[in-house]
């Protein structure tokens, strides 16, 4: 039995998992078994609660503070769940501004259009190179490859988690963090379309027990008419909030989710609009689109903050997800995490089919459909 080591660094939270290697080979390959697992808030969340504020302070002479800072909590997580256990390697799955800022790479151009990354490629690295695991013999690091400098390193993890490229019909990952990033594949077509907005750290820092009953109670409260359309809570609850099971609903809670669930909800909008346009189909050939449902999706999975317990219809009733999506959609948790853990067992490939990317702040429909979405 093999040990090894999935990070996935969030801009919020960082969660690892100590993991054993079966290597009695099966006709699925060698089987990972999740010993123990353990998540902190990350340690650069005091340069910005998300991407774009620490790629402004790592330009500001920070970089390396930052970087230094990030290592020494991997190092702490991993000797916390290790203990004496020899590890024979680490996986990280993480955004493309965290990976930069693991790395100390200079992450200006991930701030300014045209948004370019140092590279999104996979890293491999040994411990020794990012001065974590003091003390122990070195062992290999591999830190995932991305899409794009806004489609991380956690999203293709998640892809591989799923193994969404090689499922059938028209597929949809929305990740839920600070980041809201998206995939569409669709089988058919091999059309493949990625974007990301910024959501803010709402769910995130509510964390994965709560996050739900967040959606929940606010829904809940929008039924009961203490919360209207405007997300104004009535008069008697205003200062002090509305407790819903083990969450306070203040008011300043259900604006984070107001603006997170607008962003959400218009990126999907416009990734849509893009697949029935069909401005790109294929292996870049443009062709009008005759199917005049290609907007449907088959399947939707919802990663993140969410675990596996989103209520897809308190999700649909404040408009964080479209009522089309209604009985098509599976939670499924930490993709990030989970697919850092199937690479652990030794893949040695990962598939990136073409793809377009939309940038959504290039987008002239996107500050309108989010200021509808805003809405409750």
């Amino acid at each position: 039995m093999r040990y090894a080591i999935a990070i996935d660094i969030g801009t919020t939270n960082i969660e690892a998992a100590l993991v054993a290697i079966d290597e009695n080979k099966t006709d699925c390959g060698n089987k990972a078994i999740v010993m123990s697992t353990i998540i902190q808030q990350n340690v650069n969340r005091r340069f910005g609660r998300d991407v774009m504020t620490r790629i402004t302070q790592a330009g500001r002479g920070n970089l390396h503070v930052m970087s230094t800072e990030l290592r020494s909590q991997l190092s702490d997580m991993i000797k916390e769940l290790a203990g004496e256990v020899d590890i024979s390697k680490i996986v990280i799955a993480c955004n493309t501004t965290m990976t930069h800022i693991l790395l100390e790479e200079d992450c200006h151009n991930l701030g300014v259009y045209p948004f370019k990354p140092v590279h999104i490629e996979r890293t491999d690295i040994m411990s020794t190179d990012i001065d974590i695991l003091d003390g122990r013999a070195p062992v290999p690091v591999t830190i995932l490859p991305g899409f794009s400098a806004y489609v991380g390193g956690d999203i293709l993890s998640g892809v591989l988690s799923l193994d969404l490229f090689n499922k059938s019909g028209r597929t949809l990952l929305i990740d839920l963090g600070t980041n809201g990033e998206m995939v569409y594949h669709d089988a058919d077509s091999d059309m493949t379309l990625v974007t990301s907005t910024a959501a803010g750290p709402a769910f995130e820092l509510a964390g994965r027990a709560k996050a739900t009953e967040i959606i929940e109670g606010i829904a809940s409260l929008r039924r009961m008419g203490i919360v209207d359309d405007t997300g104004l809570l009535a008069d008697e609850y205003f200062e002090y909030g509305y407790k819903y099971k083990e969450v306070n609903i203040t008011q300043s809670l259900i604006r984070d989710v107001q603006t997170a669930k607008a962003a959400i909800r218009a990126g999907i909008e416009i990734l849509l609009s893009k697949v029935s346009q069909c401005a790109y189909f294929g292996r870049g050939h443009a062709k009008e689109m005759e199917d005049s449902n290609v907007a449907l999706i088959d399947t939707v999975y919802i990663s993140g903050a969410f675990g596996d317990n989103l209520n897809a219809e308190d999700a649909i009733a404040i408009g964080m997800i479209p009522t089309s999506f209604r009985g098509r959609i599976t939670p499924c948790g930490n993709t990030s995490l989970s697919g850092a853990i199937r690479y652990c067992t030794g893949m040695d490939e990962l598939y990136i089919p073409e793809f377009d990317e939309i940038y959504l702040s290039t987008e002239q429909d996107f500050n309108d459909l989010y200021i509808e979405y805003m809405n409750l």
